[in-house]
């Protein structure tokens, strides 16, 4: 277990003494109940939330052994904020969770207790925190703050993948992923991890507000957005029929 003096919480599932610990070393630590132990298993936690969504993996027989402190922890984090969001796809868990920092909060996405990807935000008009969505058989997480907008789909930003500067509004196409990709100062669409139009002057993208009215929407086999080019405005409307490579 890595960084463990970070850490806040630990969870001993199955050790010498299973439970809840606010230390890792000490007469009172967690380090005592798994060390040198065969088939330990604990895991640190920054919060309780996300300690609690990680024991949800275990198997019932699992749960009901679990010590009183453990099986409170569930009781007590069974909901998600109003800022994070929870998915289930198959047998994956997924879920976000914040922590507040100094000038800004940073927001995870975690998969069975695993983090796959931080980003730091700033709650201004909206939290940056927008969505998390399964899109054709994948997690999609939206993120949108003053300085970036990535989406982080099957565990892989976008902005990487695809050498873009932004990405915006994911949506499920004929079950493939489509979305509004900047880069520069052009924005145009990828669907199904090709570029799918040309490029626009300016697409409104909105989260908040009477803006969301004009905003990227999708949904019913269609994707349509608000765009401008070369001083003309168009309202544009993508469907799977137009859409000729598999």
């Amino acid at each position: 277990m890595s960084n463990k003096k970070s850490n806040k919480i630990y969870l001993v599932v199955k050790g010498r003494q299973p439970g809840l610990y606010t230390e890792w070393f000490g007469p009172r630590g967690a380090a005592e109940q798994v060390a040198d132990l065969s088939g330990a298993v604990y895991k640190g936690f920054y919060t309780r939330e996300t300690a609690a969504h990680w024991l949800r993996q275990f198997d019932r027989a699992t749960l009901a052994c679990l010590p009183p402190s453990l099986r409170d922890l569930l009781k007590s984090a069974r909901r998600i904020d109003m800022q994070n969001f929870q998915l289930t796809i198959s047998q994956d868990n997924y879920w976000t969770d914040d922590q507040n920092w100094r000038f800004a909060d940073r927001y995870t996405l975690y998969k069975n207790g695993w983090a796959v990807k931080s980003l730091f935000g700033r709650f201004v008009a909206h939290s940056p925190n927008i969505s998390l969505q399964n899109i054709a058989g994948q997690a999609a997480w939206v993120f949108a703050d003053e300085d970036t907008n990535p989406i982080i789909y099957a565990g892989q930003d976008l902005r990487q993948k695809y050498g873009i500067d932004k990405a915006y509004r994911p949506y499920s196409l004929n079950d493939k992923l489509i979305f509004i990709a900047q880069k520069g100062d052009k924005y145009f669409v990828v669907y199904n991890g090709r570029r799918a139009t040309p490029e626009f002057d300016h697409v409104i993208v909105a989260y908040c507000c009477e803006g969301v009215l004009y905003s990227v929407q999708g949904g019913l086999g269609k994707y349509l957005f608000s765009a401008n080019r070369n001083g003309q405005s168009y309202l544009v409307e993508i469907t799977a029929s137009v859409l000729h490579y598999p």
